[in-house]
C-alpha cells in the first residue's frame, strides 16, 4: 500500500510553545487609531449612488414584471404561485429602491 504521508511530518504545530496562540491574539488586538471591528470601513461600504439605485430599480422591477407575467401565462402549472410570490417580492423591493432614490435626491437639496 502506498503511504502518501511518507516523508511528511506534521510537527510544525507540535513544536510551537503553548503561549503561541496567546501571542498571536494579543498582536491582533485593535489599537486606538484603528476603527472598531463592528463599524464599516467608509471606503469599502458606502451608500449607493444615484446610478446604482436606478440600476437596482430597473433590475428588480424587470424581474417583478417577468415573474408576474410568468404567473399569468403558466395557468396549468402547479408552481406558478411561486412566480407570483417572487414577482411581488421583486416589485416591492424595486419600490424600496425608488424610495431610497427619492430620499437621496431630497437630502442633497
Amino acid at each position: 500500500m502506498l503511504d502518501l504521508r511518507a516523508g511528511f511530518e506534521f510537527s510544525s504545530y507540535k513544536n510551537r510553545p503553548e503561549s503561541f496562540t496567546i501571542i498571536l491574539m494579543s498582536e491582533s488586538q485593535e489599537t486606538p487609531d484603528q476603527p472598531k471591528a463592528d463599524t464599516a470601513h467608509p471606503d469599502w461600504f458606502r451608500e449607493p449612488n444615484a446610478r446604482e439605485l436606478l440600476v437596482g430599480i430597473g433590475l428588480f422591477l424587470g424581474f417583478g414584471i417577468f415573474f408576474i407575467l410568468s404567473f399569468i401565462l403558466g395557468k396549468d402549472w402547479g408552481f406558478r404561485w411561486l412566480f407570483l410570490i417572487f414577482g411581488i417580492i421583486s416589485t416591492v423591493r424595486s419600490m424600496w429602491y425608488v424610495l431610497c432614490f427619492v430620499r437621496m435626491r431630497f437630502r442633497k437639496k
